[in-house]
């Protein structure tokens, strides 16, 4: 008589001890009533946003945060990246909303008592109003202004969370505001960009400095939108030295700026994929690296949105991001939210590379993976045609509800692992070997 074989089940990847999966929050796209800050303002002028809607409820986080956490926590999730508002927290110059204060430390109390793991930013993209007026990033008194807030939050916040970003994504604001000009802030003159990230990287150095001094055991992050830039001649030594040029700019500029900083070496990076461009030389593209951007089949253009998310790419720019030294939190990743197993395939090929990487010897030092923005929120020049969030929010009722790419992600942090089943549940297709 023959005996069937039983086949041993398969096995996922398994996710690192002590791994953080989880989402992102950020304070403008999500909170609504951000009225002191400079991106309400330039909101209200026609055609600036794609659907022409403002931010002014976003999606109401600021009312919901307790109801909205205890449901990030109920799916699974074990983290959230949030990002606080300058322009709330200091509405006028040199003054403090007390009440905005004690509102973030109701949100990060809410979160640990969820066991949700809080990483916070300081800043991320909408800047009070009134510091736009002062000049913003290119003014003078930028980075002494940031240094006043950051020591105003901190001092009332540290002790409620250790991992802060002091800035999200500076670069990457550079780019689409002095570069593209289709963000607020652009400043005057060719070497404006230079003078802007000076003062970010110095603001930077502040925060970390206030933030050691209060808490020894703190991390300060440097926050970053990355890359993968290929020439777009393979055989034309311009194009082979712009892309080289912008990747790093893109990719590695601001880190070592922070770096320079007193005090201010990153103990880790918030790293945020932004997909993957070819790069051709353009002698008169002075604030975009001498450099025009695009996809074979699309043509070229001065902008890096909507960069396909490509796997491979997402690898390589990980992989030299981690060459830094310092351990690595994955912060984003382009077009892995809303419905549909396309869009769950996606995430599971990120992830996947992240974990094949820290299974090897040495491994690779990814700490956590915050792919998507928990809620439909206000996506700055989009507005609120992306969607996108782990969490669908009605726009008429502000209802919450979970998509299939949340349900993914929550199993995955549960169990610690991609199961195989929970692949062909959500993503409709098989683990691969």
């Amino acid at each position: 008589m023959k005996h069937r074989r039983t086949q041993e089940p398969q096995e996922g990847p398994k996710l690192p001890e002590g791994f953080l999966i989880g989402a992102t929050v950020g304070a403008h796209q999500t909170e609504g009533g951000d009225f002191h800050s400079d991106w309400w303002r330039w909101e209200q002028r026609p055609k600036r946003i794609a659907d022409g809607s403002t931010s002014e409820t976003a999606a109401d986080h600021w009312n919901r945060h307790g109801a909205d956490f205890a449901l990030a926590r109920r799916l699974g999730l074990n983290a959230v990246f949030v990002s606080l508002s300058w322009a709330r927290v200091c509405p006028e110059p040199d003054t403090v909303d007390a009440a905005a204060l004690a509102h973030y430390a109701e949100v990060f109390a809410g979160m640990r008592d969820l066991g949700l793991t809080p990483v916070a930013a300081l800043h991320e993209v909408a800047a009070p109003r009134w510091f736009a007026e002062e000049g913003g990033w290119a003014g003078a008194r930028a980075a002494a202004r940031f240094e006043a807030y950051a020591r105003t939050a901190l001092e009332a916040l540290a002790p409620l969370c250790r991992d802060w970003v002091p800035v999200v994504e500076p670069e990457h604001w550079i780019t689409r505001s002095q570069a593209e000009g289709v963000w607020p802030g652009r400043a005057r003159g060719r070497r404006a960009p230079e003078t802007i990230r000076r003062h970010l990287a110095a603001a930077h150095g502040a925060a970390a400095r206030i933030l050691r001094a209060l808490r020894p055991d703190a991390r300060v992050g440097a926050s970053v939108r990355a890359f993968e830039v290929d020439p777009w001649d393979p055989d034309s030594p311009w194009d082979w030295r712009a892309a080289e040029r912008l990747r790093h700019r893109l990719n590695h500029a601001f880190f070592e700026a922070a770096a320079r900083e007193e005090g201010g070496k990153p103990d880790f990076i918030a790293f945020s994929w932004g997909g993957a461009v070819r790069a051709g030389f353009s002698p008169g593209a002075a604030r975009f690296s001498h450099a025009k951007v695009g996809r074979h089949g699309a043509g070229f253009s001065l902008c890096l949105e909507d960069a396909p998310a490509d796997a491979d790419g997402f690898e390589r720019a990980l992989v030299a991001m981690a060459a830094h030294g310092v351990p690595v939190l994955v912060t984003g990743i382009p077009g892995a939210g809303g419905e549909g197993p396309t869009r769950c395939t996606r995430l599971r090929d990120h992830l996947e590379r992240i974990l094949r990487r820290a299974a090897e010897e040495p491994p690779l030092g990814v700490e956590g993976f915050f792919p998507q923005p928990l809620l439909d929120g206000f996506a700055w020049e989009k507005g609120f045609t992306t969607g996108g969030g782990l969490l669908h929010v009605n726009r008429d009722t502000m209802a919450r509800t979970p998509n299939t790419t949340a349900y993914f992600l929550g199993d995955i942090a549960e169990h610690g692992e991609i199961r195989p089943g929970t692949v062909a549940r959500y993503c409709g297709g098989e683990m691969r070997g």
